[in-house]
C-alpha cells in the first residue's frame, strides 16, 4: 500500500465541501487488507500548537461485528454540540475500524472462513490500529499531538501503541526488531501525548485469573491471541493486585507469575516500560465504572501501580507525567453508548495537557451536556 492510498477520493470529498467546519470524511480507507480497514474523520479547525486530535479505538472483545467505529458517534455528537472550553483544543476527531477475530457462532452476523475482515489474529488488530494512526499522521501532520481514547480492548491497543513495539513481526518484546528498523509491512506510528482508557483490560493474565470460572473470557482471548506460549527471554512487569468481585474491596493475592513470561503477559500494558517506550507521554486517564459488569476495578489498580512505579505521578507538576484515576458511571457498553462519560474523560485529559483548570471543571457533568 502506498502512502497516497485513497487520497484522490479524500481530496475530492474535502474540495466538494465548504470552508466551514466541521468537515466530515467517512469511510476513508487506510489499508487494502480488508473491507474493515476504513476510518471516519471529522475536522473541527486547523491544527496548531494549541490543538490535538482525538482518536477513538472501539472495543468488542476483538471480534464483535456489532461494535465498530460507529461507537464513537454519541461522543462525537456531544463534542460537536458542546461549548465547554476544552473543545477549543480539538482540531480533529477520528475513529477507525480494524480487522476482527473469527466469530462463527454470532447469533446474527456469523463470520465466514473466507472473510479476510473477520479472521484476524494478533498482531493483526494492533497492526491495523497503527496503520490507521500513521495514515492520519501522514495526511494531517499532527505527529504526537493527539489523545488516543480506547474502550475495553480498544484501550488495551491504545496503550500498546505507547509500548512502541514492532507488533507487526508477531514476536514478543524481546524478539521483536527495533521499532526504528521496521518496513512498511510492520506498521509504526508516533505515540500520543495522552491516553484515555475506558473500562480496560490492562492485564490479560489478571483478567483470566479473576474470571477463571467463566470460560467466555479465556475463549475470546484464545480466539484473538492463540495459546499462551512461553517466552523464555521476555521480561515483563508482574502484577499481583486482584479484586473481590462481590465487594468494593481490593486485596493482594498470590497471583500466577509465569516464569518464563508468557505471551499474554508480554502483550498486556502492565508489562510495558513506558519510561523508554513513551518518553513524550504526558497523561494517562484510567476511567472506570464500578457498575461495569464485565471488567473489574482491579484492572485500574494494577495499571496505576505499574505507572507509579515508573515515575508517573497522581498529582504531577506542570510538564510532568500524570496518571489520573477517574471513576465514571455506567455499564460496560453503556459508557460509549451514552457518550457523556467519554466526553468527561477526554476533557480531563485535555485539561491535564493544556492546563487552565479545565481538567477540574469538566468533572462537573454540566460541561458534558449537549449545548452546555
Amino acid at each position: 500500500m502506498t502512502g497516497d492510498f485513497a487520497s484522490v477520493t479524500t481530496e475530492f470529498q474535502m474540495s466538494a465541501m465548504s470552508d466551514d467546519y466541521p468537515r466530515f470524511i467517512n469511510g476513508e480507507a487506510y489499508s487494502e487488507d480488508s473491507s474493515l480497514n476504513t476510518l471516519d474523520i471529522c475536522l473541527l479547525r486547523p491544527s496548531s500548537e494549541d490543538t490535538v486530535w482525538i482518536i477513538f479505538i472501539h472495543g468488542g472483545a476483538y471480534r464483535d461485528p456489532l461494535i465498530s467505529k460507529a461507537s464513537f458517534l454519541p461522543t462525537q455528537s456531544l463534542l460537536l454540540s458542546s461549548k465547554a472550553p476544552f473543545t477549543s483544543h480539538i482540531a480533529g476527531l477520528a475513529s477507525p475500524n480494524y480487522r476482527l477475530s473469527p466469530y462463527p457462532s454470532h447469533s446474527t452476523h456469523p463470520s465466514a472462513p473466507s472473510d479476510t475482515a473477520r479472521n484476524a489474529k494478533h498482531p493483526d488488530h494492533i497492526s491495523d490500529v497503527l496503520r490507521a494512526i500513521a495514515h492520519l499522521q501522514r495526511r494531517f501532520r499532527f505527529g504526537e499531538r493527539y489523545i488516543l481514547v480506547g474502550h475495553s480492548c480498544g484501550a488495551t491497543m491504545a496503550l500498546q501503541v505507547a509500548m512502541s513495539r514492532d507488533w507487526g513481526s508477531g514476536l514478543p518484546a524481546s524478539s521483536s526488531r527495533s521499532i526504528t528498523n521496521t518496513t512498511p509491512s510492520h506498521p509504526t506510528a508516533v505515540p500520543p501525548l495522552g491516553i484515555v482508557g475506558l473500562e480496560v483490560i490492562y492485564s490479560i493474565p489478571l483478567m483470566l485469573h479473576n474470571h477463571a470460572s467463566t470460560p467466555a473470557y479465556r475463549d475470546f482471548i484464545l480466539n484473538a491471541f492463540g495459546p499462551d506460549i512461553a517466552i523464555p527471554t521476555a521480561t515483563s512487569t508482574t502484577v499481583s493486585t486482584s479484586i473481590n468481585t462481590d465487594a468494593d474491596t481490593y486485596t493482594d493475592v498470590p497471583f500466577p507469575s509465569p516464569s518464563p513470561a508468557t505471551l499474554y503477559q508480554d502483550v498486556s500494558p502492565t508489562s510495558a516500560h513506558f519510561t523508554t517506550s513513551w518518553p513524550k507521554g504526558r497523561v494517562v486517564v484510567l476511567a472506570h465504572s464500578k457498575d461495569d459488569e464485565l471488567v473489574e476495578w482491579g484492572q485500574v489498580e494494577a495499571m496505576k501501580k505499574v505507572l507509579l512505579a515508573q515515575s508517573w505521578a497522581e498529582d504531577a507538576e506542570e510538564g510532568g507525567r500524570e496518571v489520573h484515576v477517574l471513576e465514571i458511571v455506567g455499564s460496560h457498553d453503556g459508557v460509549w453508548r451514552d457518550g457523556k462519560e467519554v466526553v468527561r474523560a477526554v476533557g480531563v485529559a485535555l485539561g491535564k495537557i493544556f492546563g487552565g483548570g479545565e481538567g477540574v471543571e469538566v468533572v462537573d457533568r454540566r460541561f458534558c451536556a449537549v449545548g452546555s
